[in-house]
C-alpha cells in the first residue's frame, strides 16, 4: 500500500471523526464546564486518540516516533531551552492582542468565566490540583494537542513533496485549531491561530515536537496557576 493511500486511510480513521467530532459537540452540545470535564474528559480523549495515533504512526505509517516526530538530533536540554522561548513569545502575542484584538471584538468569553468559577471551587483541593497540573495538563492537554497536530501535518504532507504544499498545510492546520475554539469567540480562534501558526512554522524548520509540548502546557499551567494563586 502506498504511503498516500495509508496516510488518507490514517486522517479518514482518526484525525476527521476526532475533529468533526469535537466541532459538532461546540455547535450543538454546549454545557457548562464541570469538574469531570475539565479533569476526567481530557484523560479519556486525549490519552485515548494519543495512543491511537501512536498506533497507526507504528503500524499504518510504518514509521517510528523518532522518525514522524522528532527526526531531527537535537539535544533534550536545547528542546527546553526553545520550549521556554516559545511560551515567552506566546505570552508577548496575548499582550498585544489583549491591546489590539481583544478591544476591536470586545466580548465576555462564558467558557473561561464558568472556568474562573470552577478552579475558584478546585483552589484549596491539593489533590484535584495536582492532577490538573500533572497528567491532564501535560496529557491530555499539551501532548494530545501537539501529537494531533504534528500528526496531521505529517499525513498531509505526506500527500504532496514540495515545499509550497507544505507551508499550505501548516496555515490550514493552523487555521483548523482556531476554529475549533469558535464558542470562545472571534478573539480566540484568532489568537489560537496565530500561535497554531507559530508552532506549525517551528515544527516545519526544527522538526521538534518536545519544545512545542513545553511551551503549550507552560503557555496554559501558568494562566491557570495565575488565576489559582489569585483565589488563595
Amino acid at each position: 500500500m502506498k504511503k498516500q493511500v495509508r496516510s488518507v486511510i490514517a486522517l479518514l480513521v482518526c484525525i476527521l471523526p476526532l475533529y468533526s467530532g469535537v466541532i459538532w459537540f461546540r455547535l450543538t452540545q454546549y454545557q457548562p464546564i464541570t469538574v469531570t470535564g475539565m479533569l476526567v474528559y481530557p484523560l479519556l480523549i486525549g490519552g485515548g486518540f494519543s495512543l491511537i495515533i501512536l498506533l497507526l504512526n507504528k503500524y499504518l505509517l510504518k514509521s517510528t516516533f523518532k522518525k514522524t516526530f522528532t527526526p531531527a538530533k537535537e539535544p533534550v536540554s536545547s528542546d527546553i531551552i526553545m520550549g521556554i522561548i516559545l511560551t515567552i513569545i506566546f505570552f508577548i502575542l496575548l499582550a498585544i492582542e489583549r491591546a489590539t484584538v481583544y478591544r476591536l471584538f470586545p466580548q465576555q468569553d462564558p467558557v473561561s468565566v464558568e472556568l474562573a468559577e470552577l478552579l475558584e471551587r478546585i483552589a484549596y483541593n491539593p489533590w484535584l490540583l495536582t492532577l490538573w497540573f500533572g497528567p491532564v495538563l501535560w496529557i491530555g492537554i499539551a501532548f494530545f494537542e501537539e501529537i494531533t497536530r504534528i500528526f496531521m501535518m505529517r499525513c498531509l504532507w505526506n500527500l504532496g513533496n514540495n515545499k509550497t504544499w507544505q507551508v499550505t498545510v501548516v496555515i490550514l492546520v493552523a487555521l483548523l485549531s482556531g476554529v475549533l475554539h469558535m464558542h470562545q469567540g472571534i478573539t480566540s480562534i484568532i489568537t489560537l491561530t496565530i500561535q497554531g501558526l507559530l508552532m506549525g512554522f517551528y515544527f516545519y524548520k526544527f522538526r521538534r515536537i518536545l519544545p512545542l509540548i513545553i511551551s503549550h502546557g507552560l503557555y496554559i499551567g501558568l494562566q491557570i496557576l495565575a488565576m489559582v494563586m489569585r483565589y488563595r
